[in-house]
């Protein structure tokens, strides 16, 4: 999944509605013009840009708050399987899951989340 795809799945799955790429976008002084995404929020009536997920731990903390219990479980499971993966470790390697979970990047939490919810494709 591209990184916008996962950002309007996290978000729809979070009750934004219409989420969409704007036509507009901004420059942040680098060169590389970044695109918006907008949608509307829950409970509200008119177009907002949407939480930078991947790259945002405070709009991962809001996605992490809709999870139940069971999901997570599964949830700590993918992001221990994330950390572990790019630490070149394979799944069994590491006793410290905790540690990871702590340590997640925005962008392992997004995918982390994705895969519980079974929105994520590879």
């Amino acid at each position: 999944m591209t990184e916008q795809e996962q950002q309007i799945a996290i978000a729809e799955s979070c009750g934004w509605k219409d989420c969409h790429r704007a036509l507009g976008g901004f420059d942040a002084g680098d060169g590389v013009t970044e695109r918006y995404v907008i949608g509307i929020p829950p409970n509200c009536s008119f177009y907002k840009v949407l939480p930078v997920y991947l790259k945002d731990l405070n709009a991962c903390h809001e996605f992490e708050k809709t999870l139940s219990d069971e999901q997570k479980l599964k949830y700590y499971h993918y992001i221990c399987v994330a950390v572990r993966r790019e630490n070149g470790q394979s799944d069994h390697e590491s006793i410290y899951a905790p540690l990871h979970t702590t340590h997640a990047t925005a962008a392992q939490r997004s995918e982390a989340y994705l895969k519980t919810l079974k929105l994520w494709r590879p």
